[in-house]
């Protein structure tokens, strides 16, 4: 590993490459046993755009990349190649590999030959920020490749946003390419205001979907006098839905299942597969409900119960919004054992992803799986709470996830945990 880090100095300036693939768990779904060859193309185009620049792969675990460049030019030319590659290899017609890259420049030192630093933190934040596709750069790096980009590539100043582990808002900025689609959805991050607040902080804009009027000025009625939340439409079925949430770009949904013409269900599925960031709650009047299940392997970030507290309603939108699943821990060890009672038939697809994750991923996954909270699991592994939502993340980047949720339902479709397995002390 020395050998490959010989790029970044004991103590200076690099600037860092992060990737992963987008809607990897959907790939690896449609694509099954043919998904790890063509993780392994996918991981090869990326290997040789990075070493054609002189770049070094610090790590290549599944379906991400993290690489070290002495310079910004080189890392922005390295990227700008691995998107053309990724965009000309033959990929199979359910199969196209959608890379986000993210860069950034800052000081970092070695560690015991790894790579460490606020900035190599700070590069992931800026690739999460991306889309498939996408080539993201802060502003950092904008400074030093600004008077040497690539031929053929210019610079879109995309705005402020809002990232975890930067002080105060950064500026992003998309690499556009000849030969490349540049147009993409707004940055997955929360946007800054022109008068300095961030949207993380301004009115949680809301769209309800169910058949029943009734139902839906209920609804309304509870949440519109709340202070920081704005329902900004309706809908009466699943068609409407998909319509309203397009249209609308709500930062939440609360979603009926049972309605005509289009169930909730499939339409959260359109809605997930047309905006990756769009966050569902589905409204159901049984707890357990069959129907559940099936909504978050759509997408949904969890589920609510219609004849919850208003104030636990209003409450659940916080957490929604903020990227966390609406599943207490109780509630996720009930649904999901249920779940896990049915038989599995032959090896899960998802065990694929979950061979990636390294042996501390594995167990803070496992525990995640039997309803444990961040701050419970760092208890149990004498680790801290900030470590363990660091690994957390790592989790959710490696199985191509948004929430706890889905990586656990993946963890009991791939049969690592199961009903009535103890929590070790």
């Amino acid at each position: 590993m020395s050998a490959m880090l010989a790029a970044v100095p004991d103590t200076g300036v690099a600037t860092f490459l992060f990737s992963d693939v987008e809607d990897s768990t959907g790939l690896l779904r449609r694509l099954g046993d043919a998904y790890s060859e063509l993780l392994e193309q996918h991981q090869e185009l990326m290997r040789s755009a990075v070493e054609a620049q002189d770049g070094r792969c610090a790590d290549i675990e599944g379906d991400g990349m993290f690489a070290v460049f002495t310079t910004a030019t080189a890392a922005c030319r390295a990227a700008v190649a691995a998107q053309l590659a990724l965009s000309a290899h033959p990929w199979p017609d359910n199969g196209e590999f959608r890379v986000r890259i993210g860069l950034h420049t800052g000081e970092a030192q070695r560690l015991e030959s790894e790579p460490v630093g606020l900035a190599v933190h700070q590069s992931q934040r800026v690739c999460s920020a991306g889309h498939g596709g996408q080539v993201v750069i802060s502003e950092a790096t904008r400074q030093m490749v600004m008077h040497s980009l690539p031929a053929g590539t210019t610079l879109r100043d995309l705005g402020e946003f809002d990232l975890r582990n930067f002080d105060g808002p950064q500026r992003l900025f998309q690499v556009c390419c000849d030969g490349l689609p540049n147009d993409f959805p707004a940055p997955r991050a929360p946007a800054v205001t022109a008068a300095g607040t961030s949207s993380a902080t301004r009115a949680l804009r809301v769209l309800l979907v169910d058949d029943q009027e009734l139902i839906r000025a209920g609804l309304r009625m509870i949440l519109q006098p709340q202070p920081g939340v704005e329902v900004v439409g309706e809908a009466a079925d699943g068609l409407q839905a998909v319509s309203e949430a397009a249209r609308l770009h709500p930062d939440v949904i609360l979603m009926d299942i049972r309605m005509p013409n289009l169930d909730g269900i499939e339409a959260t599925r359109q809605i997930v597969a047309a905006d990756a960031n769009a966050k569902i709650v589905i409204l159901t009047t049984f707890d357990l409900d069959e129907y559940v299940y099936r909504a978050i392997q759509a997408g949904a970030s969890g589920f609510l119960l219609k004849d919850a507290p208003p104030a636990d309603l209003v409450a659940a939108l916080g957490i929604v919004a903020r990227g966390d699943a609406l599943l207490a821990p109780a509630v996720t060890r009930r649904l999901l054992d249920e779940f896990a009672k049915r038989p599995q038939s032959g090896t899960h697809p998802a065990a694929t992803l979950l061979a990636t994750l390294t042996d501390r991923e594995n167990e803070v996954l496992r525990l995640m799986a039997r309803g444990l909270s961040n701050a419970e699991i760092g208890e149990r592994l004498f680790v801290g709470e900030n470590t363990v939502k660091t690994h957390v993340s790592a989790v959710f980047n490696k199985l191509g996830v948004r929430h706890r949720v889905r990586a656990v339902v993946l963890a009991y479709e791939a049969g690592i945990v199961a009903p009535g397995d103890p929590v070790e002390a």
